[in-house]
C-alpha cells in the first residue's frame, strides 16, 4: 500500500483544509510580517486571490494612515506575544484591493516553529454589527424626544373652590384650561352646558331637549 505521507504532514494538511472553510476570515504571518496563509473569507472580504496575497506584507490589508503604526506594534507583539483582542480601545480597519475600508475586529493567536514566531489573526468584518447599533442607537434618540415631549398630570392639584382656578408650582392660580394644555397633550374647544346656558340666557330654549 502506497504511503502518501506521514501522520504530522496529514494532520497539517488537514488542518489547513479546515482553516481555509473556517466562518470567519483567517491569515497567518511570519515574523517579518509577511502573509504565510490566508483562507477564502480573507479572499472574499479583502478582494484578493490569495496567490496575491502571499508573501506580501500584512500591511497591504490596512489602510495607509496606520501602517507605519501598525509595523511598530507587529514587532513588539512578536518580541512578546500573547493571545489576546488586538487594538483594544482603538478603532480596527481593513483596506480592500479597490480601496474600500471596513471597520474590523481582529483576534490575535501565536505558535513557534523552526523558522521563528508565526501570528495568526481571526478577522471579522463588523460593518453590519455597526450599522445595527448605529439604528439601535437612533431609534432610542427618537423614542427620548418622544417622551420628552409627552407630559401627562400627576398627583394633588390645588384647585380654587369658587373660580376653579389651578395653583402652579410658583403660586400662581391658572385657568383650568390653560393649566391642562401646557401640563398635557390635551387642548379645549369651548361651548356651553346646559345650566349655565339656561343661566346665561333664560330667554332662549337652546338645550331644552337635554333636560
Amino acid at each position: 500500500m502506497e504511503n502518501n505521507g506521514t501522520s504530522a504532514e496529514l494532520l497539517s494538511k488537514n488542518l489547513q483544509s479546515l482553516m481555509y472553510q473556517a466562518p470567519a476570515g483567517f491569515l497567518m504571518v511570519d515574523e517579518g510580517g509577511n502573509i504565510i496563509f490566508v483562507n477564502r473569507l480573507v479572499e472574499k472580504m479583502f478582494n484578493y486571490r490569495k496567490e496575491d496575497l502571499i508573501g506580501q506584507p500584512v500591511e497591504m490589508l490596512i489602510p495607509n494612515r496606520f501602517r507605519k503604526e501598525h509595523v511598530s506594534r507587529r514587532t513588539d507583539f512578536i518580541k512578546a506575544p500573547s493571545a489576546r483582542k488586538m487594538g483594544k480601545g482603538r478603532n480596527l480597519y481593513g483596506k480592500a484591493k479597490d480601496g474600500r475600508e471596513f471597520p474590523v475586529e481582529v483576534g490575535l493567536g501565536y505558535s513557534r516553529s523552526q523558522a521563528g514566531t508565526l501570528v495568526s489573526a481571526v478577522i471579522i468584518d463588523i460593518s453590519r454589527q455597526l450599522e445595527v447599533e448605529r439604528e439601535r442607537e437612533s431609534l432610542i434618540a427618537e423614542l427620548k424626544e418622544a417622551l420628552s415631549t409627552v407630559k401627562k398630570l400627576s398627583g394633588l392639584l390645588p384647585i380654587c373652590a369658587g373660580c376653579k382656578k389651578i395653583r402652579d408650582d410658583t403660586g400662581y392660580w391658572n385657568r383650568i384650561e390653560a393649566y391642562i394644555r401646557d401640563h398635557s397633550e390635551a387642548d379645549f374647544s369651548h361651548g356651553i352646558c346646559p345650566d349655565c346656558a339656561e343661566k346665561l340666557y333664560p330667554d332662549l330654549d337652546i338645550y331644552s331637549d337635554q333636560k
